[in-house]
């Protein structure tokens, strides 16, 4: 006589039933939500069972390759909320993400409506809350926006309730919120070339608040000592950049700091001063007396140096070049003029490229002559 399919009930515990020998051949495991199914499952040649996990007594039995079981409902479910303390300034807008998972791997997405409560005090509900794709356990989640305006500085224990539905029960959570002063303090830094030109001059100022999330925006301003050199705004990064800055401003050190005006969130900031030495723009002008010649006669160079925008008289040395060749350097004199003669001897004939190179001193900056040419007969 064949034997019997046994029968087999009672509380399911972590996806084991009770009284169900050790076979791995016979679990399909699995946590159910509220709900009729259809499973199949083998055990010892028998077809038609299958461990299931509901928190709930239930029967699983049959005795062909599937059986139908009702999971009741409403099931367990919990909820997650931001582990750490959701921190903005009075103004930002309060971002509160909230995740309502039922305690089960297959059945009925969560549906139904979330609650805030400041106390007992309604903040805001969810009318509807969104499915979670391949999420495991099954969970459904909703972000709730919320303003900080004219909202207090302060720590807010915000309690947040899950009202369920005829499948899953109820959960709560509680998310902090911590709202700051609208105002905090920011740091400015200053940075720059320690050598400055008009013709290159470019200084960067950026603005840190002391709570992150808004970028601080507004103007900063450039000053030697009190003396503004220039504005600029901040970008929306917090960066402000001011070129030209030494337009019209005489050579020399100079210690160069920003300041930072502040705007409705952050307060005004100044930052360290940076000693920057502003050179005078040059222009150097070459002249060849006489510009043709037969060979052996020699020509006599003359290269003016003059301050571009400023006056006063630059200092140095000017490189005189012949086809690119150093034949000789002298000093710049007191009117701003350097002086060099050179032999055609042993030059055939030809035209030839001359070209004076100021090299510069500590308040002026280098320059370049066009080219002069000058012609072998």
């Amino acid at each position: 006589m064949a034997e019997e399919p046994p029968t087999y009930s009672g509380n399911v515990e972590g996806g084991i039933e009770q009284d169900v020998p050790e076979d791995p051949n016979f679990y399909s495991v699995a946590a159910f939500g509220p709900g009729t199914y259809t499973i199949g499952g083998s055990f010892s040649g028998y077809t038609g069972f299958s461990a299931l996990y509901a928190n709930y007594d239930c029967v699983v039995q049959g005795s062909s390759s599937t059986s139908t079981v009702t999971v009741p409902g409403p099931a367990s479910s919990s909820m997650t909320v931001p582990a750490s303390a959701i921190t903005v300034r009075q103004g930002q807008t309060i971002s509160i993400p909230i995740t309502v998972a039922g305690n089960y791997d297959v059945g009925p997405t969560p549906t139904g409506k979330i609650v805030l409560f400041n106390g007992t005090t309604i903040l805001a509900t969810s009318s509807s809350i969104v499915a979670v794709p391949n999420s495991d356990p099954v969970a459904a989640s909703t972000t709730f926006s919320l303003t900080s305006t004219g909202v207090p500085p302060g720590t807010y224990n915000i309690s947040a309730v899950y009202t369920g539905d005829a499948n899953v029960s109820s959960a709560s959570g509680y998310p902090e919120v911590i709202i700051t002063s609208p105002k905090v303090s920011t740091e400015i830094s200053l940075s720059g070339s320690s050598n400055l030109t008009a013709q290159m001059a470019t200084l960067t100022a950026t603005v840190v608040p002391e709570v992150s999330g808004m970028t601080p925006t507004g103007t900063v301003n450039f000053l030697v000592g009190t003396t503004s050199i220039g504005t600029a705004k901040l970008n929306s990064s917090g960066v402000a950049t001011l070129t030209d800055t030494t337009k019209g401003i005489p050579p020399g050190v100079y210690a160069i700091h920003a300041s930072y005006g502040g705007d409705a969130y952050d307060y005004a900031s100044v930052s360290g001063t940076q000693n920057v030495t502003v050179q005078a723009a040059t222009a150097t002008t070459l002249t060849a007396s006489p510009t043709t010649v037969t060979e052996g006669q020699t020509v006599d160079l003359t290269a003016a140096v003059k301050r571009s925008q400023s006056s006063g008289e630059p200092t140095g040395t000017v490189a005189f070049q012949f086809a690119g060749y150093t034949f000789a350097t002298t000093s710049v004199n007191g009117s701003g003029t350097a002086t060099a003669s050179i032999s055609t001897k042993n030059l055939s004939s030809g035209t030839y490229p001359l070209t004076a190179i100021y090299n510069g001193d500590t308040l002026d900056a280098t320059s370049t002559s066009s080219t002069v040419t000058v012609t072998v007969q």
